[in-house]
């Protein structure tokens, strides 16, 4: 999986899979941009949701347990 806008994504991936072989987790938080609005750009909560859900990095690694995020709610 390619990820733009990390010119050291592979560097990063090389550390996060050799966390993995010796065992080692790393949770990472998959951010608060997951739930967007079709229409238009939203702020909630000093968040901008955005029309295209944005995938935390390294949350969406393969090497890595991305938890939590908040999706806030429209009401």
């Amino acid at each position: 999986m390619v990820f733009t806008g990390n010119p050291k994504q592979d560097l990063w991936e090389a550390a996060l899979r050799r966390a993995v072989i010796e065992g080692r987790t790393m949770f990472a938080s998959t951010g608060d941009t997951g739930a967007g609005c079709p229409l238009a750009a939203i702020v909630l909560n000093g968040v901008t949701l955005i029309p295209t859900p944005w995938m935390g990095y390294p949350a969406v690694s393969q090497y890595v347990v991305g938890v939590g995020g908040n999706r806030p709610l429209l009401q």
